[in-house]
């Protein structure tokens, strides 16, 4: 290792307070189980066979295993079984105005293998699927724009999701799943509803079974079994068809409410496969800062599980989900605190409220990716890259915990090596998809889309690459002292 290479090992082991002592002086177990590894060295590339040792700086035998290595096992994959790359879009766009207007026109045909229609709803007192808003998705010829998308694209998939953090208030989804007729007529519903339309399947976004809009104190606690119901009358329904019509459903990352809403095991037999919607870890009522995907458990957070690999570890390992059916989310878009001290900017930092709203979105708590480029490139915010939870950036009182491409590759990563089903977004138009100062167009889906296929480096701006350590250039070391779950 050279001087300077020395240096540089020995700074991150200070400055992120890591002992090189610690890394353990045995051979990794199994490179894919990173969620319980060490954070401990520089990651290196070494030839097949070797891997790096920390204690001489180079490779040798196979005493050390990284991140970065090909997993021993991998299977493989059937052309019907490759990675996932799932994008919602939101009707709701087509209204914003300016940049952030998003049509179907503005999809990208070949970026997405599945893109999932956000949102159809339920009539509250004839329990059938609806439009969401009737005058986007039918009059203005929406429904029919986005499923269009597959004619320049055959292979793409086109879903219909139903619910959402809106529309799952009330107790109308459990009137519906508690009744067998009224589960009848909303699977017959939903059939001729798909079938009218042209969508290639379903996507269950009810939040939650037996919590709902997370309460899980003033829900019927039936609705877990019955939720288990529906799925199966449903798969039975849409393997009628031909093809037979797609059935996924969008669930919690959290283990509070999934323990009580969902029933793993019947879920893998019924659906295709499962969006884990992992973000929103955070908000400003948390009353302190923090990211809202992160990556892994920080060590001054006392929550073990509210990151996603915990929560990828938990739909596979409690929910007896495989991993194979498991999808995991990504963010485009960023959670924004308003800062007590503007001086204490760091992570945990003590906050009174939400961020300011953002040019195009206009809500705040939240900025698209999109705006908090926008701030970065033009408004000075400086961006700072958390080793265990991803990046963030502030300026002055405001605060903002986001995934860039950098980040968004490393989850893609994680995923493909892991043996998950594949990476989701949330959502398409958050993403820049004008390609705006500078930047290529939707950048952190594309940067998914290299992670879960070859792994391709990501093109990033200056923003990305001058600031923090990227996380990839850490060796993860596995060791029974330290488990992140």
């Amino acid at each position: 290792m050279s001087a300077s290479g020395a240096l540089l090992f020995l700074t991150l082991a200070v400055f992120f307070n890591f002992s090189i002592a610690e890394c353990p002086e045995k051979k990794v177990e199994d490179p894919r189980d990173v969620s319980s590894y060490y954070e401990c060295g520089v990651s290196k590339t070494c030839p097949p066979n070797t891997a790096f040792d920390s204690s001489t700086g180079g490779c040798t035998g196979t005493k050390w295993k990284s991140l970065t290595s090909e997993p021993k096992h991998r299977s493989k994959r059937s052309s019907d079984d490759e990675m996932k790359v799932v994008c919602y879009f939101i009707s709701w766009g087509i209204n914003r105005e300016g940049h952030a207007k998003f049509t179907a026109e503005d999809i990208d045909p070949f970026l997405c293998t599945h893109i999932i229609y956000a949102f159809a709803g339920l009539d509250s007192k004839d329990l059938i699927i609806k439009p969401g808003d009737e005058n986007v998705d039918v009059n203005k010829g929406t429904f029919q724009g986005v499923v269009e998308v597959k004619k320049k694209n055959p292979k793409l998939k086109v879903l219909l999701a139903i619910g959402g953090w809106v529309e799952s208030e009330g107790d109308k989804y459990s009137r519906m799943v508690s009744d067998s007729d009224k589960r009848k007529t909303f699977v017959k519903s939903a059939v001729e509803f798909l079938k009218k339309y042209k969508f290639d399947g379903l996507d269950l976004d009810w939040e939650y079974p037996a919590c709902w809009q997370g309460d899980c104190d003033k829900s019927n606690k039936s609705d877990k079994e019955n939720f288990s119901k529906l799925l199966k009358e449903l798969r039975k329904a849409f393997n009628k068809e031909n093809p037979s019509l797609l059935l996924t459903a969008a669930v919690s990352a959290g283990k509070y409410v999934s323990n009580q809403a969902y029933q793993g095991e019947k879920m893998a037999e019924y659906l295709d496969f499962v969006n884990v919607m992992t973000y929103d870890y955070h908000n400003f009522n948390d009353g302190k800062t923090g990211h809202h995907a992160p990556f892994h458990s920080h060590p001054k957070d006392s929550d073990k599980y509210s990151n996603v690999m915990a929560s990828m570890k938990y739909w596979n390992v409690e929910q007896k989900i495989p991993k194979k059916k498991l999808v995991m989310g990504v963010p485009a878009y960023g959670r924004t605190f308003k800062l007590v001290n503007s001086s204490n900017h760091d992570l945990f930092a003590p906050t009174n409220g939400p961020g300011d709203a953002g040019t195009f979105t206009k809500e705040a708590g939240s900025l698209s990716y999109t705006e908090i480029l926008k701030n970065m490139k033009q408004e000075g915010w400086k961006m700072v890259r958390d080793p265990y939870v991803g990046p963030y950036a502030y300026k002055d009182n405001q605060w903002v915990g986001f995934d860039d491409p950098v980040a968004a590759k490393e989850k893609a990563k994680f995923a493909k090596e892991a043996g998950y089903g594949g990476v989701m977004v949330w959502e398409l138009s958050s993403d820049n998809f004008k390609g705006l100062w500078g930047e290529r167009k939707s950048p952190l889906i594309n940067a998914l889309k290299e992670g879960v296929k070859n792994g391709a480096r990501v093109a990033t701006s200056n923003v990305a690459l001058t600031t923090g350590i990227l996380l990839s250039s850490f060796v993860l070391w596995r060791s029974s002292a330290r488990n992140h779950l």
